[in-house]
């Protein structure tokens, strides 16, 4: 199954870790059963629900793999590092040791030069095993392909460069302010000049299609739940009560809470309050820049499983009515199947190439604005989904309780900042924005 970390890495370099693969996947069945997560008596409303899927399944885990901390060894912290490459580097340093004391001695010194050419070799030969291996369970996926070339040439997206505090409490406060800071005087700016320039009707959007509105959101059975979740990205979020990887093991037993919630939300028009809080992480924006500088380093957020679960249904049933009633532009290549940036790409290029051949000068405008994701006005993005895409009744009303009440914390190695509401949507990997605004 693989083990669980949670990497603290305080000012000791201590680490937190949970032992997954000593878990008894039968017994961990069998307390999920007993407990309140099968008790279907126990389903009052959404949030109850949620609440109970969190706090039963944090328990159990306790139950079954205690969280411990304590100071890795430097040589244990490469993840091919095995017991083998453990016993061979003991090995080569205790006949080290003889050869010291017996220096002038053949044999010692001929021990010692085998001991290290088999450590070395065991070392060298494990290394390359692990990401031969790695490499082959990624063929025919570029971005985890590259994601170990980059491991192995040292170019590593995420950094783990801080700037200078006198704690990681007070790093994290401070990341937390300003990103929230910036967003709001983007939008802030952004808003002054739409009310100097809208005129009195600029809120008014033509429908672009006579096609049937979306009104309610269908039930999801659960048949289709499995396959949804199972064809999901298993990352794991601190907010998740359990591994991604476990919940899949028990999935059969979780099924039953987990419908309730998604159609409950789905037939409410509701997004649980508890899986409105994005936890973000700071990532330098790339390798070199200054590590003091707050503006050097993006929001990476991440969202709890089960948020990811009901925005994927959702999204599923929205890009199918897009579709369907041909809504969606036919130049746009984010968000949707078969198209992405090299499209996009293509299409440009094809363009261009046609109209010099046509004789005619070609002026290409590129624009990169800034957090364009957080600064998204949403109550023109609610009336522009009415009016124009024919998005109503319970549809939209979950679509506005999903943007509302939202909140984040950022998280410096083992500090969290308190939570700091966001009253417009932060950039989260999300699949909710799929019309073209």
């Amino acid at each position: 199954m693989g083990d669980f970390n949670i990497h603290i890495e305080d000012e000791n370099d201590s680490v937190a870790q949970r032992n997954i693969a000593c878990i008894d996947l039968d017994a961990f069945v069998e307390d999920i059963l007993k407990s309140k997560l099968c008790d279907t008596d126990c389903f009052k409303d959404l949030d109850s629900a949620v609440d109970i899927y969190e706090s039963e399944l944090s328990s159990i885990l306790d139950k079954h793999a205690k969280e411990k901390t304590f100071i890795p060894r430097k040589d244990h912290n490469a993840e091919w590092w095995s017991t083998h490459c453990q016993q061979a580097k003991a090995m080569r340093r205790k006949i080290e040791r003889l050869y010291q004391k017996n220096h002038d001695c053949p044999d010692y010194k001929r021990l010692y030069r085998k001991a290290s050419e088999r450590a070395s070799s065991v070392i060298v030969s494990t290394r390359d095993h692990f990401y031969k291996t790695r490499l082959q369970d990624s063929a025919g996926d570029a971005k985890k392909t590259y994601s170990i070339v980059n491991k192995l040439l040292n170019k590593e997206k995420v950094s783990t460069t801080t700037p200078s505090c006198s704690s990681n409490l007070e790093s994290a406060n401070n990341f937390a302010q300003f990103f929230k800071s910036k967003v709001d005087n983007i939008y802030n700016n952004i808003y002054l000049e739409q009310q100097s320039q809208d005129s009195p009707n600029s809120d008014e959007f033509v429908p672009l299609s006579n096609s049937p509105k979306i009104v309610q959101f269908r039930h999801v059975s659960d048949e289709e739940l499995v396959s949804i979740i199972k064809n999901m990205s298993k990352k794991f979020c601190d907010l998740d009560p359990i591994p991604t990887k476990i919940l899949i093991k028990c999935l059969p037993e979780l099924l039953p809470l987990i419908s309730f919630i998604v159609n409950e939300s789905l037939v409410k028009g509701e997004f649980p309050i508890k899986l409105k809080e994005a936890l973000i992480r700071p990532s330098l924006k790339k390798r070199g820049l200054d590590g003091e500088s707050l503006s050097n380093y993006r929001p990476i957020s991440n969202l709890s499983f089960l948020s990811k679960i009901i925005e994927k249904c959702v999204s599923i049933q929205l890009t199918s009515y897009l579709e369907d009633n041909n809504l969606l532009s036919k130049v746009q290549s984010g968000y949707r199947k078969f198209h992405s940036c090299e499209t996009g790409t293509t299409r440009i290029h094809n363009d261009i190439l046609i109209t010099i051949d046509k004789k005619t000068k070609v002026v290409l405008l590129l624009l990169d604005l800034s957090a364009a994701f957080d600064t998204v006005n949403h109550p023109r993005l609610i009336k522009k989904l009415r009016s124009a895409y024919g998005i109503t009744g319970i549809s939209l009303t979950w679509i506005r309780s999903y943007l509302a009440n939202r909140s984040f914390c950022v998280k410096v190695k083992d500090s969290s900042s308190s939570a700091t509401p966001l009253y417009r949507l932060l950039r989260i990997k999300s699949h909710m924005l799929l019309v073209e605004l």
